[in-house]
């Protein structure tokens, strides 16, 4: 198996980031978790993870723009501690935690062909029967340029009025769930779709910021 991965390394050199989680272990992603929160207009955000560290820029971007299958694991691994965390907390509190990922656009869902973060927290939530996962109730309605491209303000201006969210349970505690925030304008306009939509706890959480 050793001599096989070597012959396909020699002629298909892995990517420097491929590598880099190629060889990376849970515990040096478990060592730069820092809960952050991020102040915004609406809603404060929290980040797991600085997308400063190399090493986290390796892990979101193999898992955004090739699916690889030990990004994934490394970042449901993170996830899955926080979420643990959180039910401990939120027991009692709420009636229940529904894990909700971004959804992608339905241009960069053809382009990529996953939403890596929903594949993300299907990893993180894998034989937990006490957190539930749901797909459906948040929705893009408008496909929006790409956030890195555009100022803060610009930003939170582009991403107004993209989701909507079908009717919810107000004594559940919805955790709407990015891979990635700067402004966080993002999940803010989520959390307003759920908000109208009858949601009362709302938890924005990226994976990095």
């Amino acid at each position: 198996m050793n001599a096989l991965k070597w012959l396909l390394d020699a002629v298909f050199p892995p990517r420097p980031t491929e590598r880099m989680v190629d060889t990376a272990a849970p515990e040096e992603l478990y060592r730069l978790v820092n809960p952050l929160p991020i102040e915004t207009r609406g809603l404060s955000s929290i980040a797991l993870l600085p997308y400063r560290s190399p090493l986290v820029q390796a892990v979101i971007q193999e898992a955004k723009f090739h699916a690889h299958t030990r990004a994934l694991y490394l970042l449901g691994k993170v996830l899955k501690e926080y979420l643990l965390e959180l039910s401990s907390e939120e027991a009692g509190l709420a009636d229940c935690i529904v894990v909700l990922p971004i959804p992608l656009s339905s241009a960069r869902k053809q382009e990529r062909g996953h939403n890596q973060v929903e594949q993300v927290c299907r990893n993180a939530l894998k034989g937990n029967t006490e957190i539930l996962f749901d797909v459906t109730i948040l929705t893009r309605v408008r496909d929006t340029l790409p956030q890195t491209t555009l100022t803060r303000e610009r930003r939170l201006e582009n991403m107004r009025g993209a989701f909507f969210a079908t009717m919810v349970d107000p004594s559940a505690t919805y955790v709407v769930i990015d891979d990635v925030t700067t402004t966080g304008a993002t999940l803010q306009d989520a959390a307003r779709a759920l908000t109208e939509a009858g949601a009362v706890h709302i938890i924005p959480l990226a994976l990095a910021h």
